[in-house]
């Protein structure tokens, strides 16, 4: 498979793709995903459109199944004009140090929060890269669909409620326009101020 030179950083591990597969896409979760803010959404990404996709690594497990790199997996389906950068769960220096060097070269990226119970998201870290470069598109996709892992000032948040693989392999379909969000949020979730209102 012939790679878009663009592909840029795996952390801890060689920086070379592995080999295009098919994966299976069924996903019973995907119709459960939500698209905040979709009317000042920039979607769907185009198959030639150059973007920064800033990938968390979510799982230390490394199977057919399950391993790091789901979403870049999926999204080099789409599309290989994408730059890659892996981090953390929760991002260190070395981590925030290079997105703030890459972001400057794209005018779109698009970034994992996800949230655990045992680590941080980074939401502050994205809020202020959000308002630091204000006329770039910022989609965040997250899993849990509160204000702390929601940049109030992203454009474009997909939440998929879960960060197991046909989740994240959803995300990037919904992305593309492959897919239809169709999940609502919860109910206990007050959603004043991150739709405008």
């Amino acid at each position: 498979m012939e790679m878009s030179s663009a592909y840029l950083r795996v952390k801890g591990r060689s920086s070379q793709p592995q080999s295009r597969r098919d994966w299976a896409t069924c996903s019973p979760l995907a119709p459960r995903a939500r698209l905040v803010h979709p009317a000042r959404s920039h979607m769907p990404l185009g198959p030639d459109q150059r973007f920064l996709l800033v990938e968390q690594i979510a799982t230390e497990r490394n199977n057919s199944r399950q391993h790091p790199g789901i979403m870049f997996r999926e999204a080099i389906r789409h599309n290989t004009q994408l730059a890659f950068c892996e981090i953390g769960f929760t991002a260190d220096d070395e981590d925030l140090d290079m997105i703030r060097r890459l972001v400057p070269e794209f005018e779109t990226i698009v970034a994992t929060n996800l949230q655990d119970r045992a680590s941080a998201c980074n939401t502050e870290f994205w809020q202020e890269l959000i308002d630091a470069y204000p006329e770039k598109t910022f989609i965040i996709v997250t899993n849990k669909p509160f204000r702390f892992t929601m940049p109030s000032n992203a454009r474009t948040v997909i939440c998929t409620y879960s960060k197991a693989p046909e989740s994240l392999k959803a995300a990037v379909r919904i992305l593309f326009g492959k897919e239809t969000p169709g999940g609502c949020y919860a109910p206990e979730l007050d959603m004043q101020g991150m739709n405008g209102g």
